[in-house]
């Protein structure tokens, strides 16, 4: 999934006409899940329900992709993607 997530962030880049392969990338994962809000969910709509939700409507694990213009510190781009 990660590098699907980088391929993704850099197909945005090229349909803005930015070549990616200028940038330097750091890619992180990231967890959105919410352990109060997912356990109020289990008890309410149970765990089939909730494992729709996720799977379907809203990712709770998703990759971030920033991008760096080589030899610059400065972040120039950034995507988060499913």
């Amino acid at each position: 999934m990660r590098k699907e997530a980088k391929v993704q962030a850099e197909e945005i880049l090229k349909q803005q006409g930015v070549d990616a392969k200028s940038y330097v990338t750091a890619t992180i994962f990231v967890d959105v899940t919410d352990a109060t809000a997912n356990e109020y969910l289990r008890e309410k709509i149970g765990v089939p329900a909730l494992n729709e939700i996720y799977e379907k409507r809203v990712p709770g694990a998703l990759w971030h992709i920033s991008l760096f213009p080589r030899r610059s510190a400065r972040r120039i781009f950034s995507c988060t993607a499913s």
